[in-house]
């Protein structure tokens, strides 16, 4: 986007907040938002469900619309406890100017980027158990020929249950095909979990997803991202043919971690193979406490407190 186009964009995000989308979604704040896409939790109003809403920007809808749409409508057939379901994918008219979008189901516990930000981090133990639900998550999509290209803490969510999900399966990874094209012009967001071969512009699988996994997981527990540097150049550049960084912090999931985390697709694990490795790697961790998860509603207000339990008096 030039200056004109971002400032028409973030202008648009206060003047959409409290709108009904398509008849169905109102949209009541603003989650994230990238140079392609804003995401909004809202509500579906035929169900009084909460939902999010990924609002596409018109040139995103005009370039890559149809991509979206069809992998999208993949998603919903994998029935998946680990999936975050899609609700709706369709085009809707925001002034004048079509725009696709992706509904899907909002989990209560809000994201690991959630807990991050409060500063709460993962044990070993807990990795374990979130690592696995999303492994098996990659496995079904990756076997139905979906790819996610764009995996970050803000795409794993947790249910009431405090159990993992992944969104925007597929439903980003036209539009992450796209930024990668032209690799020093992306953001620092999406460099934060590039894998090398998308840093050199060289052709993708479902590889480049494990080595996402392995970037959010040693940060989930290790409170890092390995090879982040100050720039978006510096940092794909620390990729480059570079060992993955282990830490005393990782314990037993340094070796698997390391692993997945390779320089060379090839080298790597796969998303099945990955999952079965931190399964294995659990037999030497103490059990898992359930992780401080933020549950919320749609506004962003806290509607449930997650505090660390109480030590022992035993």
């Amino acid at each position: 986007m030039n200056d004109r186009e971002n400032a028409e964009f973030s202008d648009e995000l206060d003047l959409l907040l409290g709108r009904t989308i398509d008849g169905r979604f109102r949209l009541d704040r603003v989650v994230s938002q990238s140079s392609a896409s804003t995401l909004y939790a809202g509500v579906d109003e035929t169900s009084s469900t909460s939902v999010n809403l990924r609002l596409f920007t018109a040139e995103a809808t005009r370039t890559s619309g149809g991509a979206i749409a069809e992998r999208a409508e993949k998603v919903g057939p994998l029935d998946h406890r680990s999936i975050t379901p899609v609700v709706a994918v369709g085009t809707t008219d925001v002034d004048g100017s079509p725009r696709s979008y992706v509904a899907s189901t909002r989990p209560a516990g809000g994201t690991l980027q959630d807990m991050l930000d409060r500063g709460r981090r993962l044990s070993p133990s807990q990795a374990v158990v979130v690592g696995v639900a999303i492994c098996r998550a990659l496995d079904r999509a990756h076997r139905a020929g979906l790819v996610h290209l764009d995996l970050r803490p803000s795409a794993i969510a947790f249910d009431n249950d405090r159990e993992a999900s992944l969104s925007d399966i597929g439903v980003v990874s036209a539009i992450a095909e796209r930024a990668w094209e032209t690799p020093n012009d992306v953001s620092m967001e999406r460099a934060r979990y590039a894998s090398p071969e998308q840093a050199a512009g060289r052709s993708v699988d479902e590889k480049t997803d494990v080595y996402a996994l392995a970037l959010v997981l040693s940060e989930a527990i290790t409170g890092a991202v390995p090879f982040l540097a100050d720039s978006v150049v510096a940092t794909l550049s620390a990729r480059h043919d570079r060992l993955f960084p282990v830490s005393a912090d990782l314990g037993p999931l340094a070796t698997v971690l390391e692993r997945a985390g390779r320089f060379d697709p090839e080298q790597r694990f796969g998303a099945a193979d990955l999952g079965r490795a931190l399964v294995q790697a659990a037999g030497s961790l103490p059990r898992p406490t359930p992780p401080l998860v933020v549950f919320d509603d749609a506004t962003g207000e806290v509607v449930r407190p997650d505090v660390e339990p109480a030590a022992s008096t035993e």
